[in-house]
């Protein structure tokens, strides 16, 4: 695996699914800032809720 310095991830479909947390998403996303990597998230939902 490349390593890179930060990451980017997009929200709904890779973080959560409508209002329900993917399973292991979270954890990954505290594994890499733990060891440093920035984390950007990025959107294309435009829906307010």
């Amino acid at each position: 695996m490349i390593d890179y310095n930060c990451y980017c991830f997009d929200l709904d479909g890779t973080i959560y699914l409508g209002s329900n947390e993917i399973k292991g998403a979270v954890e990954a996303v505290k594994n890499l800032t733990s060891i440093g990597k920035k984390i950007f998230y990025l959107s294309n939902n435009s829906s307010k809720k």
